[in-house]
């Protein structure tokens, strides 16, 4: 599925590990513990300080995997601004 989330760039869902979670993607789905409760909301953006606290929390409550996030995709605008091409 893809999904636009800013005005330039579109993203894309995948599911995840926990181990795979990384900057830039964005959650979207909330993060669930096993036993149902939510853990972040979904639509945050993964941040290296939020991956610490998850890790944490997963110490004493597991948490329910996979996890969908949105990956960004590099449109071709984007690639022609990075090549220095203008339109």
């Amino acid at each position: 599925t893809l999904r636009v989330i800013s005005k330039k760039t579109i993203h894309k869902a995948q599911e995840v590990s926990m181990a795979d979670l990384s900057p830039p993607m964005v959650l979207a789905e909330d993060i669930r513990a096993k036993s149902g409760a939510m853990v972040l909301p979904k639509g945050q953006p993964v941040s290296v300080a939020m991956l610490t606290r998850l890790h944490n929390f997963s110490l004493f409550q597991p948490i329910q995997e996979p996890i969908t996030v949105y990956l960004p995709v590099t449109t071709l605008h984007e690639e022609l601004e990075l090549a220095g091409v203008t339109g």
